[in-house]
């Protein structure tokens, strides 16, 4: 090959890399004395790291000089290097396999989506910073016990202005890590779990409680989002209980409007470094086939149709996305905005505001007060455990009493 020298033409082995200019389709690829490229363009490192499953983990970076990638394509390597572990018998810490469980293990298991927003934080920033410096088989009962108490008392030690966290966020904390610690057993790395039930009571949290519309509040909202833009939207959230990313992600394709059926396939998620982009559900329950009402078709169909028009108006802006529920320029409905519109509504009707997630809650109750069994409901919201819906059922519960003792006030004084 013209220009190349033998050192460049040797085979590497996995984990060397290579580095090579990225010409631009304008360059005239100019060469120095050397035989080296002499342009701007920039370079690649590109470099087989490892395997994992007996799967290739490949990585490329880019710099504006041979140099400046040679250094990004080291950092790779040790940021994967860091993330290994010994062999099996030699001691590690706990943040050692904290980091190689997050990053390793737990995405096979685990939706993306969780990880960003829950795992990430409550591993690099409430475990490793209490935990961490402790070695994996040495690791007690009371050391956990201590670092619970330190977020309920004085929370994120990674912060020095931080205020105590909720017994919810510790639980949330705890059973994070009793899974990673799981993996260790089963792995050979620890003996047994000092963080399942059989070693220790796992920390408690009151489930908050439920904050919901009553059938009278329902009805309110429907009539004041009647002739809104996104009126099929509400109606979805207050009659279907679609999660909001359920909603949000909600496409054209995965509506039959014959048949009267909606299929939940995908949802809307914020990704870092990626944006808003449709993702896996939560869990496979939640992906489901729902029926719909005569009443929520026509709801449907007539959004259909002003989205058409809004995309003729639109033109070339209008960005094709597929989705149900857009902007006005076809792009994805931002969560946060979603929520906010919702609030706006709210403020037009004499209720209480409630979470737009509460409004799922609400679809529940109107559910079951109107007779609809618990395994429906359950099938209907998307949930993976009976007991999750008949939390449900004790909101319901606590309106039928409310209304009896209403009657008997009403009737005996």
């Amino acid at each position: 090959m013209a220009g190349a020298t033998k050192d460049s033409r040797k085979k590497r082995s996995d984990g060397e890399g290579s580095l090579y200019p990225k010409h631009r389709a304008d360059c005239a690829r100019p060469l120095d004395a050397r035989g080296n490229p002499k342009c701007k363009c920039p370079w690649v490192g590109a470099v087989v790291l490892g395997y994992i499953d007996g799967k290739p983990v490949r990585r490329k970076v880019q710099a504006s000089t041979r140099a400046g990638a040679a250094a990004r394509l080291r950092e790779k390597q040790q940021e994967f290097a860091d993330q290994q572990l010994p062999a099996v018998g030699k001691p590690i810490t706990v943040e050692k396999w904290m980091t190689y469980w997050l990053t390793q293990i737990a995405p096979r298991k685990v939706a993306a989506q969780t990880i960003d927003n829950s795992y990430n934080c409550k591993v690099r920033q409430y475990i490793v910073p209490l935990l961490g410096h402790h070695r994996l088989d040495r690791l007690t009962q009371e050391h956990i016990e201590a670092a619970w108490d330190h977020l309920r008392t004085k929370g994120n030690p990674t912060l020095e202005a931080a205020t105590p966290l909720s017994d919810k966020t510790v639980l949330q904390t705890h059973r994070i890590l009793s899974r990673a610690l799981k993996v260790a057993v089963q792995r050979k790395r620890l003996r047994a779990n000092p963080a399942d039930t059989n070693s220790m009571d796992a920390p408690t949290a009151k489930d908050k409680e439920m904050d919901v519309f009553t059938v009278e509040e329902v009805r309110s909202v429907l009539a004041a989002a009647e002739g809104e833009r996104l009126e099929a939207r509400w109606v979805i959230a207050l009659a279907l209980g679609l999660r909001q990313g359920e909603a949000l992600g909600l496409r054209w394709e995965d509506v039959d409007l014959e048949d009267n059926v909606l299929r939940v396939r995908v949802g809307l998620q914020r990704r870092k470094g990626k944006g808003l982009i449709l993702g896996d559900l939560k869990t496979k329950g939640s992906r489901r086939d729902l029926a719909l009402g005569d009443k929520l078709v026509r709801i449907l169909k007539a959004h259909k149709k002003a989205q058409t028009a809004e995309r003729l108006a639109a033109g070339s802006t209008w960005t094709d996305s597929g989705l149900v529920f857009t902007q006005v320029d076809g792009k994805p409905i931002d969560p946060s905005r979603d929520s906010k519109s919702w609030h706006r509504l709210l403020d037009k009707v004499d209720v209480k505001h409630i979470r737009l997630h509460d409004a799922r809650h609400s679809a529940a109750t109107v559910m079951l007060l109107k007779g609809v069994d618990q395994r429906t409901v359950m099938d209907t919201l998307g949930h993976s455990q009976i007991s999750v819906t008949a939390k449900y059922q004790h909101v319901v519960d606590d309106i039928k009493r409310s209304a009896a003792d209403a009657v008997e006030s009403a009737l005996w004084g």
